[in-house]
């Protein structure tokens, strides 16, 4: 899920344990760009989508890729400003772009040792 725009119907339960998750989710995740993904960023978002049963899963929409482009919606356009990122993101993209290498390494690692 996505947080840039978020609509509720009045006493919506998903926004209400989305709000009352906030509290326990103030915490440091080791650098600032996890942080804010998972304290109340997409991440956050996501995980207290998973916490919901099904049926109420099924009460949450969503819009679908179509619908959130600049180029297919005239209602929403997705200004790239990421103002919350710091440097700690360039060292994350990097370890996932490069995944394999570092599993290999890890494991290279763990067999020397």
């Amino acid at each position: 899920f996505s947080n840039d725009v978020l609509f509720a119907t009045k006493e919506s339960p998903f926004f209400k344990d989305m709000m009352d998750a906030l509290p326990s989710e103030n915490k440091w995740y080791g650098t600032p760009y996890l942080t804010v993904m998972y304290s109340t960023g997409p991440m956050f978002v996501s995980l207290q989508y998973m916490k919901l049963s099904r049926a109420m899963q099924r009460g949450v929409l969503a819009l679908s890729p179509e619908m959130y482009s600049e180029r297919n919606t005239r209602y929403f356009k997705h200004l790239r400003g990421s103002t919350w990122h710091q440097n700690d993101v360039h060292a994350i993209k990097w370890m996932f772009r490069n995944k394999c290498v570092i599993a290999v390494a890890l494991f290279l690692t763990a067999v020397t040792l």
